[in-house]
This record gives C-alpha cells, sequence and structure tokens, in this order.
C-alpha cells in the first residue's frame, strides 16, 4: 500500500473546519443558557434529555467514589459491573476530587464537563475520519468534500419539517438517530464521537497490519484490538458493526482473489478475536 500523504496545509485546512464545526453545535447549548432566569434553568441538553440525564446521573456515580456502575434508576438492589461506562465515571470521579458530591455546585460542574468531553471527542472524530478518508482519495478537495458529506450529511428527511409533514408517522431518522448521522452525534453524544473515532482508528492500524510482508503487523494488529477494546466499553454494539465490516472485507477479498485471504483472516481474527467477551 502506497503511503498516505496529508500536507501540513490540509490538516489546517480540517482543523479550521472543525473548529468552525464543533462552534455550531455549541450554538443552541448557548441560547439556552442565556435563556436561563429565575424561573427557567437550562439543564443543558437540547435532544435526547433523558439520555443526556442519565449520562449525567453516572458521572455523579463517579463523583461519589463509584467506579463501578449499577442500576440506580431504581429502587431494586442490582449487582454493580465495573468498567461499564468508565468514558462517564472517570471524568466524574476527576470532578469529584474539586466538589464535595453533596455541594450544589455538582451538577453545574457535570454539565460543563460533559460538553468539555463533546467537544474533545468531535475534535478527535473529525481528525481521524479525514485520516480515514485519505485511505482512499488523493485529492485533498475530494477529501475536503467527504470530510463535509460524512459529518453534515443526511438524507432529504428535514426537508420535511418545513411544510410540518412526517413519513410514516415519524420524524425523518437524519434529526433523532445519532448512530446513523453524523451531525447529530457531534450536537449530542460525546461517547458515541469517541467509540466512532475508535473504530475507525482501529481499522486503519488494521490497513497496515494486513499489508504484505509487514514486519510488525502483530504491532498494529493489537493496537487495533486496542482500539476496538475501547469501542466495546463504551458502545458495545458498535462491536457487532464492526464484525459485520471485518466479515464483508474478508468475503470481499476472497471473492476477488479466487483464494481464501489467509493473512486478512489471521491478522484481523488476531484483532478482532481479542475483542469478543
Amino acid at each position: 500500500m502506497n503511503p498516505i500523504s496529508i500536507t501540513r496545509q490540509e490538516w489546517r485546512r480540517v482543523f479550521v473546519f472543525a473548529l468552525i464545526l464543533v462552534g455550531l453545535t455549541m450554538l443552541p447549548y448557548i441560547a439556552g443558557w442565556l435563556a436561563q432566569n429565575e424561573a427557567r434553568t437550562f439543564s443543558g441538553a437540547v435532544i435526547g434529555t433523558e439520555d443526556f440525564y442519565s449520562y449525567i446521573g453516572k458521572m455523579r456515580l463517579g463523583a461519589r467514589g463509584s467506579w463501578d456502575f449499577y442500576l440506580f434508576y431504581t429502587p431494586e438492589p442490582s449487582d454493580a459491573v465495573a468498567l461499564v461506562f468508565l468514558p462517564y465515571i472517570l471524568p466524574g470521579q476527576i470532578v469529584g476530587r474539586f466538589i464535595a458530591p453533596d455541594s450544589p455546585a455538582l451538577t453545574p460542574a457535570l454539565v460543563a464537563t460533559y460538553h468539555i468531553m463533546r467537544v474533545l471527542f468531535d475534535l478527535l472524530l473529525i481528525g481521524v475520519l479525514y485520516r480515514f478518508i485519505a485511505e482512499f482519495l488523493n485529492s485533498s478537495t475530494q477529501r475536503m468534500t467527504a470530510l463535509i458529506l460524512a459529518t453534515l450529511g443526511g438524507g432529504f428527511g428535514w426537508l420535511l419539517t418545513f411544510v410540518n409533514k412526517d413519513w410514516l408517522g415519524s420524524l425523518p431518522p437524519e434529526i433523532f438517530i445519532p448512530e446513523g448521522f453524523s451531525f447529530v452525534l457531534l450536537l449530542s453524544l460525546p461517547h458515541l464521537a469517541l467509540a466512532r473515532a475508535a473504530l475507525l482508528g482501529g481499522l486503519l492500524l488494521l490497513f497496515r497490519a494486513v499489508e504484505p510482508n509487514q514486519p510488525r503487523w502483530i504491532t498494529y494488529a493489537l493496537g487495533a484490538s486496542l482500539c476496538w477494546w475501547l469501542v466495546g466499553l463504551v458502545v458495545p454494539f458498535y462491536l457487532a458493526v464492526l464484525y459485520c465490516i471485518l466479515g464483508a472485507w474478508g468475503l470481499a477479498l476472497w471473492l476477488r482473489r479466487r483464494a481464501f485471504p489467509w493473512t486478512f483472516a489471521l491478522r484481523g481474527g488476531l484483532a478482532a478475536g481479542l475483542t469478543l467477551p
């Protein structure tokens, strides 16, 4: 595989684009905070409010000193599980080092931390996404166009909102499904941005691992597996998506070469196999 060339000028353009895009996602939140008054307090969420509250609750577990997740939504006892929702419990632990669990300042601090995470993971995802795109496109113009489409693209369902219509009794999916549409993801859920960045980062490492005569393939395969371990900790069902991607990739190689892809099966199987439950 030919080495990928991305100039510093390209990365500067990507960084500026990422800052502008992430800045746009902040506008609804800024509007909400500015609209607060004595009678109304902005929660910190503009979509998926119930999910947002659950993530703040998980951060509060960490702020109280817990490393294990349990179902705190119900009075019924439940077993605690280690490492689950760690991307929220760990920041909560950090906030809890500075603010007491019973302090009125804790909730605003957790909300602010949530949005700091969102900004950082959004920037990470945009950078990794551009690097992933560069694997397939050589022109910087094409790469940037692909990045814009990948981060802002969706269907035409949003047009229905301007005519007060719905389709099949539902809002257009690009408005409320962050797992499928990047802008909603960037707008709302930092753990999804982290998981997607880790998934793509693992694929980038696997690209290197399956190169012919690659002397460091074990290192790259283990790096890919580490990325996908993070995916499994953050968004477990993304692993099912990953396995489908790898299966389709291997099948395509088999059909194209008319021979079983042993190198891919060994190296990709090592990377994916270490993530199995």
